[in-house]
């Protein structure tokens, strides 16, 4: 049987344990402290792509994790770094970053008085470009000079990407939208089956190959058929006819723009015409060039010569007694600038002439007086500079060097000048550097240039090659044939030199010269 204890001794001992339950502790239990926690999936992500921010383990000051219903965390106050800002009760939230970078997002929880911050970086990217096709119109070829759309999608005006045909690269790139770049193709581009090939300076990715059918196009005026002959170029030395011609009376006259896109077609000297005509025709145009614009008595009596400016969107048209002077900024509507400008009677017979690449020179030269004249171009119209320089005898045709401002004045007294002079023996070139405000000839003198008899015309391509057209060279042989005849008619191999050039005679030739830039052909 147990003790029995007074009810006295039972107070005493719950007093001594109420004492015991609070003597250590000094009072109250102390708070925890707020813990924010924050996770964004993914951590790296592109444009336009959906980031969840996660909250759920920060903890109240009881440890309470924001996922479970009873946790004291009231307010989550998300920031995102790209000045977004988003304030709620809820622990998680998705957003969608429309700039690319490395974007530092934040989330402050808030128990009563307390808050907490927490952050994770967020690295996004523009999505790779994707290209899906070279749209190069309904013929199915890239002309020289046209402009081609490259379809795909993720494209950027900051991410244009470096564009060549073969290893030529594309000097005009365009952005167009997110789906499109526009692209120009080179006039340097080789004609046949090219390689196009596309990079994306930002991106590993995207970069793509396709090959394509590259066409070039020439047109080959008949003044006494009153039309130009179309002639397309293939591969290496391909060349044929289209059955396709363009129809201008009298056309001899041509001229095409730098890059190939569109050229310039006149009636000729060869014909008497007192109201002129200038045809423009877009080489670019599906299945063939075609007019698409004509501009009627642009001069008084017929055309001698069209140049145009490389640089700039300028033409100037030459007739018998004056200059016209056209803006190109739109091809397809030629504008004639100002009023046409006349010569004094002293400047007659411009040959041919030239602008310089910025269009703000014209050089004019003169069979008459064997000399290139200069003029400038100015908002007021043509000035002559009072400037010439002095070119072989016998001038006839001029070419400019595609690349810089060096003129190509071929001499000689071939058929081309007038009056002619069948010499076989004085063809020569005077080089004409014409930047800046003075023309030089860069030699000091025309220089002879040897195996071209009774030179016809000139042209000059990028790596200063020359090309001059000939009488064929047989004539050479036979205009001495006949002089060793004359002299001594039983000079047996006199007789078989003219026999030999009678049997090979040909119409005409063309002799490639180097070497005239630095004055030894």
């Amino acid at each position: 049987m147990r003790p029995f204890l007074p009810l006295s001794s039972l107070l005493f001992i719950a007093s001594l344990g109420a004492c015991a339950d609070t003597a250590d502790t000094g009072g109250p239990e102390e708070a925890g402290v707020l813990v924010a926690a924050l996770h964004a999936e993914p951590v790296a992500t592109f444009v336009g792509q959906s980031v969840r921010f996660d909250a759920s383990e920060s903890l109240d000051t009881l440890g309470v994790a924001a996922a479970f219903s009873d946790s004291a965390i009231t307010e989550f106050r998300f920031d995102f770094g790209d000045d977004g800002f988003f304030v709620q009760e809820g622990y998680w939230i998705n957003h969608v970053y429309s700039q690319a970078g490395t974007f530092t997002a934040t989330v402050t929880v808030t128990e009563g008085a307390q808050e907490a911050t927490a952050s994770v970086d967020v690295v996004v990217r523009h999505p790779p470009p994707s290209v899906l096709s070279l749209d190069v119109s309904a013929d199915d070829k890239a002309v020289i000079g046209e402009w081609v759309v490259l379809e795909g999608r993720g494209f950027r005006e900051d991410n244009v990407p470096t564009v060549r045909f073969d290893a030529v690269e594309a000097l005009y790139v365009d952005f167009l939208n997110e789906f499109q770049f526009e692209i120009q193709v080179p006039p340097g581009t080789p004609s046949g089956f090219t390689d196009v090939q596309v990079d994306f300076p930002a991106d590993d990715e995207g970069d793509w190959t396709e090959e394509i059918r590259v066409a070039r196009y020439a047109l080959a005026t008949d003044a006494w058929r009153g039309r130009a002959n179309v002639i397309e170029f293939g591969e290496h030395e391909q060349a044929w006819p289209l059955s396709q011609t363009l129809e201008l009376e009298a056309a001899a006259v041509v001229a095409m723009s730098s890059d190939g896109s569109y050229a310039l077609l006149g009636d000729a000297r060869f014909q008497v015409a007192l109201n002129p005509t200038i045809a423009l025709v877009d080489m670019t145009a599906d299945w063939g060039p075609a007019v698409t614009a004509q501009l009627p008595d642009i001069g008084l009596g017929p055309l001698h010569g069209i140049a145009l400016a490389r640089d700039v969107p300028l033409a100037v048209v030459t007739d018998l007694t004056g200059f016209t002077v056209l803006d190109l900024s739109d091809p397809a509507n030629p504008e004639v600038v100002g009023d046409r400008e006349a010569y004094q009677f002293s400047e007659m017979s411009p040959t041919a002439i030239a602008l310089s690449p910025d269009g703000t020179r014209l050089a004019v030269l003169s069979t008459f007086n064997d000399r290139l004249r200069f003029y400038s171009i100015t908002a007021g119209g043509i000035v002559y500079d009072d400037d010439s320089v002095d070119v072989g005898p016998g001038t006839q045709g001029l070419a400019q060097h595609p690349a810089d401002s060096l003129l190509y004045v071929l001499g000689g007294g071939g058929i081309g000048a007038i009056p002619p002079d069948l010499d076989f023996g004085n063809t020569s070139v005077t080089v004409v550097d014409f930047d800046g405000n003075s023309a030089e000839d860069i030699h000091g003198g025309w220089i002879p240039v040897p195996n071209t008899p009774i030179p016809v015309d000139i042209a000059v391509g990028p790596s200063g090659k020359a090309w001059i057209t000939t009488l064929d060279q047989n004539f050479g042989t036979l205009g001495q044939a006949f002089q060793d005849i004359t002299a001594d008619p039983v000079d047996l191999g006199a007789w078989q030199d003219l026999i030999e050039s009678l049997s090979n005679l040909g119409f005409g030739s063309a002799v490639g010269v180097d070497g005239l830039e630095v004055g030894a052909p």
